[in-house]
């Protein structure tokens, strides 16, 4: 059975620095140790200088990325999902905070080292976010002093009544009137600022947003700038949760992951999907994906 050897330098530096209990938690959550052979390799002990400089700039830049990443390709992401690439940084306090996210900053009586190694890095992290984008996240000091609220409000898409009755969608019937006048016949596609309208059927175009690729509007009939209503099933909450639990717990093999993109598939994307769906059916296009490379 694997262990870990801890009459070994490395050992005894990260103990020596961060107490027993979180150096074990380091070492046995280190990348090198995810696929040990349990009769006969020992843990991997990372260098007290691999291990500080993980935790001060590789781990918050990598989570940091995620996040921004997230945003661009769509910026009413949900907070489930950004609140998934923070994880380690900030978690949900159900006990004294109702279960509002929080990050903690230590204690009078906690280790300095951990302090300085974990706890301002996520707070740095944090405030940088802030910073980026201050409408989303926001922070705000409790009573202990040692700990911080987090609150994540994700954008609110514009609500097609709206969009309808703004003066983009006039503008977009118009300029489509007068392509259609020039040409002769209705355009494939049609920019108007950040606007892309796409053709979907007679006098029928989807609306993207070309600086973040997503789609805004689906059907929009640009005669009368009515939407076509699609039917769409509820999703069932509980095949959701676990559904999206399984793929989270397959997207920390790293051999399931390299497989998958062999197969062309992007496991962080389609779990984001997941999370993200909307309906049934917006669901199961993801869990097909998952399905195939199964097949």
């Amino acid at each position: 059975m694997s262990c870990i050897n801890k009459n070994l330098k490395e050992w005894k530096s990260l103990d020596s620095r961060y107490g027993d209990f979180m150096a074990e938690l380091l070492v046995r959550s280190h990348p090198k140790n995810k696929y040990l052979n349990e009769q006969s390799d020992n843990f991997y002990i990372p260098t007290l200088k691999e291990t500080i400089k993980k935790l001060r700039s590789q781990v918050p830049a990598s989570a940091k990325r995620k996040v921004l990443n997230q945003l661009d390709i769509n910026p009413y992401t949900k907070v489930e999902t950004l609140a998934s690439y923070l994880t380690g940084f900030i978690h949900k306090d159900n006990v004294r905070y109702g279960g509002d996210y929080v990050i903690n900053v230590g204690n009078k009586n906690g280790n300095e080292f951990a302090k300085k190694d974990i706890y301002q890095p996520a707070v740095k992290l944090i405030n940088e976010l802030k910073e980026l984008h201050p409408d989303i996240f926001k922070t705000q000091r409790t009573y202990d002093g040692n700990t911080f609220k987090v609150f994540i409000t994700p954008k609110v898409q514009v609500k097609q009544k709206d969009l309808f009755k703004s003066p983009s969608m006039e503008n977009a019937i118009e300029t489509l009137k007068y392509l259609t006048s020039e040409l002769g016949y209705q355009p494939n596609v049609f920019d108007i600022g950040n606007q892309r309208w796409i053709e979907a059927g007679t006098n029928l175009y989807n609306l993207v947003n070309k600086d973040t690729e997503t789609i805004v509007g689906n059907t929009i009939n640009l005669v009368s700038g009515v939407e076509q209503e699609k039917e769409s099933t509820p999703i069932d909450e509980e095949i959701a949760s676990m559904a999206i639990a399984e793929v989270e717990s397959l997207s920390k093999n790293e051999g399931f992951i390299a497989f998958a993109s062999f197969k062309g598939y992007n496991v962080d994307l389609i779990l984001t999907n997941m999370r993200e769906a909307a309906s049934q059916e917006e669901l199961d296009v993801e869990l097909v994906k998952i399905k195939k490379l199964f097949c």
